[in-house]
């Protein structure tokens, strides 16, 4: 079982290759890298869980910076959803 003590919060906009590989590890749409590296432009606030220096899930929040926001690309991989 996995300790939380070994999970990492980091608040930053993944890479476009993490961004890419948690999408396909759970079944979200694929993304090319330039449609990925344009949409992550558009983030306002990302989250990343690490565990032992590795992204295991993502979030983010997106939106016009003033009254709009939408929560997107909700990601755990597979072995850590639950």
């Amino acid at each position: 079982m996995m300790n939380p003590e070994d999970l990492q919060i980091l608040t930053a906009t993944p890479s476009v290759e993490t961004y890419r590989h948690l999408r396909a590890a759970v079944g979200l749409s694929p993304k090319t890298p330039e449609a990925a590296e344009r949409g992550l432009r558009g983030t306002l606030f990302a989250v990343q869980i690490c565990l032992h220096d590795a992204v295991i899930g993502m979030g983010r929040v997106i939106g016009d910076g003033g009254c709009f926001f939408e929560v997107v690309d909700i990601a755990a991989l597979p072995a850590h959803q639950g």
